[in-house]
């Protein structure tokens, strides 16, 4: 019991730290992250033109249709009777 064995050091370092991991896991995915938006929305376009066309042509009736029946609701007087709703 007079020579106790001698303890083995460690060197600093040696061990992986879990935040270190984490740190690092979370760089990688705030720079893959808009690298794959980007991506995506580069080979899976969504807006093609012939879309956009057809979107705006349904638009643009949808807005006549509004203003006409805008119309007629400002230019009718409160005081006329409603029509009764028929089944």
């Amino acid at each position: 019991m007079d020579n106790p064995a001698p303890l083995k050091l460690q060197e600093p370092g040696q061990k992986s730290n879990p935040i270190r991991w984490a740190a690092g896991a979370l760089i990688v995915l705030f720079i893959m992250a808009p690298l794959a938006i980007y991506a995506w929305r580069y080979l899976y376009n969504p807006c093609e033109v012939e879309a956009v066309k057809e979107a705006s042509d349904f638009l643009v009736i949808q807005l006549k249709s509004y203003d006409g029946v805008y119309q007629v609701a400002a230019t009718t007087s409160r005081t006329s009777p409603d029509h009764p709703v028929t089944p």
